[in-house]
């Protein structure tokens, strides 16, 4: 396992090639790949705060570990005798996760999943400077209420720029929700509560990631 020093210099090598790569690849606009090389600075950033932080335990993560994930509470689709289960902590607001939901979702979905193979969970993990991540992965357990958690997973992480309070509503509207019990919801103080019990960190300080149990 890398330090996370070593990985926050890794990290520093996309940078240095991403923009004149976003002129010759058509996908990517340039306001994308400032959106990736700012998050990539912050990303860096942490990792270089954690090895400051804690460099007696350098030797402890280069070994192997084993995590259970609790995934009380998480929504899922597909089979429950999948062989594997994958776990995404996501944050709505990312742009690498943007991209995971545009450029791969559907084909491990049509693949994978749809075939019996995979089961999927989806939990959150907003990081700390997203201004609009937390209440993005509110929604999501709002519209979950409703019964159509899925379907406003999927509009949030096509919009992951869009991601305030009218955003959202008109999402709602879109699915056809009950669009004042959404708002109430997103709003409510009971709401943050829960989602706090059913996170594993509400405010993260670490990059979203896929896990493979």
């Amino acid at each position: 396992m890398r330090s996370p020093l070593r990985l926050a210099s890794l990290i520093a090598l996309p940078a240095m090639f991403l923009v004149p790569l976003a002129a010759d690849d058509p996908t990517i606009t340039r306001q994308q790949a400032d959106d990736i090389l700012n998050e990539l600075r912050q990303i860096r950033q942490l990792l270089e705060k954690q090895a400051k932080q804690a460099p007696a335990q350098q030797a402890a993560l280069e070994q192997p570990t084993r995590a259970s994930v609790n995934l009380e509470g998480a929504n899922s689709m597909g089979s429950k005798d999948a062989a594997l289960t994958l776990v995404e902590f996501t944050d709505y607001q990312c742009p690498f996760c943007q991209r995971f939901h545009l450029n791969t979702f559907n084909d491990i979905k049509k693949n994978y999943i749809d075939t019996g193979k995979v089961r999927f969970y989806s939990r959150d993990l907003p990081l700390d400077f997203h201004g609009n991540a937390l209440r993005a992965a509110q929604a999501a357990r709002c519209a979950g209420d409703q019964g159509q958690f899925w379907q406003m997973r999927d509009a949030m992480g096509t919009n992951a720029d869009k991601l305030e309070l009218d955003n959202l509503v008109k999402y709602a509207q879109d699915l056809k929700l009950d669009v004042a019990a959404f708002r109430a919801c997103v709003k409510a103080k009971n709401t943050r509560a829960r989602f706090r019990r059913m996170s594993p960190k509400p405010y993260a300080s670490a990059p979203p990631e896929r896990r493979v149990l």
